[in-house]
C-alpha cells in the first residue's frame, strides 16, 4: 500500500476544481473528497460547457474522466492546450494506463482506479502548488 501524508490539507481550501466524469456515482464521490478537503468542486456534464468554464480562468484544476468518447479524452486535451490555450493542470483519472498518450497530450498527472483519498488529494497539492519534482505524469496504482 502507497502512503502519503498531507500536513495541512487546509491549504487548498476554497481553490475551485472542474470534474468532468461521465459516472454518477464517481462524480459524486470526487465531489465529496474535495468538499470534505474544503475545496469547491464543480461538476460539469459536457464537453462545450468545459471549455467555457476553462476559458474564463477561474478554476485551479480539472479533473478528467479519460474514458470519454466523442470526443476523446485526449482530444478535449489537445481542444484545452491548443485551442483554448489554456495550461489549467489536468488530472486524468482512468483503469487503463494511458502514460505514453497522457505525456503527449499535456495531462499533468494520470491516476489509475481505484484512487485513494489520500492519493489523490497529494496529487492535488503537487499539481496545484507546483511543489512537484516530477516533469511528466506518473501512474499511481493502489
Amino acid at each position: 500500500m502507497v502512503q502519503y501524508e498531507i500536513e495541512n490539507p487546509n491549504t487548498l481550501s476554497g481553490n475551485k476544481i472542474l470534474i468532468f466524469e461521465n459516472d454518477e456515482v464517481n462524480q459524486l464521490l470526487l465531489k465529496i473528497i474535495l468538499e470534505n478537503n474544503d475545496l469547491q468542486p464543480e461538476i460539469i456534464h459536457n464537453y462545450e460547457t468545459l471549455y467555457q468554464k476553462i476559458k474564463s480562468h477561474s478554476y485551479e484544476l480539472l479533473l478528467l474522466d479519460m474514458e470519454n468518447k466523442n470526443p476523446s479524452s485526449f482530444e478535449i486535451i489537445d481542444t484545452i492546450r491548443k485551442e483554448i490555450k489554456s495550461d489549467i493542470p489536468v488530472i486524468g483519472l482512468s483503469t487503463k494506463d494511458y502514460r505514453g498518450r497522457a505525456i503527449y497530450h499535456g495531462i499533468n498527472v494520470l491516476l489509475q482506479r481505484p484512487i485513494e483519498n489520500r492519493t489523490l488529494m497529494h496529487h492535488i497539492m503537487r499539481v496545484i502548488y507546483g511543489n512537484s519534482r516530477y516533469k511528466n505524469p506518473i501512474t499511481v496504482t493502489i
